[in-house]
């Protein structure tokens, strides 16, 4: 039988690169999606996995019915402000007609002093209510706060490629529960991937610069790069 006898010589590596981007949970919780795995391409910005952020999306939620109602509460404390100046306006405008009326004699000691107490009690009603307002204002701020505190929070939750690349490894599986700083997965730019492979050296004088390599990874045995 004539032919071209064709030799391969096989080695296991390990695959490197410059920049390996080691993609971490910043939070606790169990896995609930890993949408890619190793040998996969991603693209920058791609979700990768999602962690179960529990009671969190609640919370969200009732801060914003806070933040609503802190703000609904201003708008009538605002409105009652502006009905009291009215009325401190013309309770003024009696109390000052009847200061003059009573220093000659022209009204009862009873009804001067019922209108100076009526406008003293205004006065009263419109320091409390800009108290109030202060307050009010208070509680929006630090619902608000507490808003994009939980939005934050929320958004770890979220895992997030950093890069466009390929998964060169996965280190946690769907339910498994993860810690702060633990390793979900690492991810590599093709463009700066190297392999470091061992041969045997009785072969290696057969090899030169230029020779087509066929690589495959344990993950993905079928298919080859």
């Amino acid at each position: 039988i004539k032919g071209d006898l064709k030799v391969q010589v096989y080695g296991i590596g390990n695959l490197s690169a410059k920049t390996i981007y080691k993609i971490n949970s910043e939070v606790s919780g169990r896995i609930l999606n890993l949408n890619s795995d190793v040998g996969k391409w991603v693209k920058n910005t791609q979700l990768l996995a999602v962690i179960d952020s529990v009671d969190l999306p609640k919370k969200l939620e009732i801060e914003k019915l806070n933040l609503e109602k802190a703000k609904l509460n201003i708008q009538k404390l605002n409105k009652d402000l502006e009905v009291l100046e009215v009325k401190k306006w013309l309770l003024n405008k009696t109390f000052q007609r009847n200061k003059k009326l009573i220093k000659i004699k022209g009204i009862s000691q009873d009804k001067y002093d019922t209108s100076k107490a009526n406008l003293e009690e205004v006065v009263k009603e419109i320091e409390s209510n800009r108290v109030a307002l202060q307050i009010a204002q208070k509680e929006i701020e630090i619902s608000a706060q507490n808003v994009e505190s939980i939005k934050l929070q929320l958004s770890k939750f979220k895992i997030y490629s950093p890069t466009d690349g390929l998964i060169i490894s996965r280190s946690v599986a769907i339910a498994q529960n993860v810690i702060p700083n633990e390793e979900i997965f690492e991810i590599v730019n093709p463009k700066d991937v190297w392999l470091k492979s061992y041969i045997d050296e009785r072969v290696s004088k057969t090899l030169k610069v230029g020779d087509e390599a066929n690589i495959t990874l344990n993950s993905n045995p079928n298919i080859h790069y």
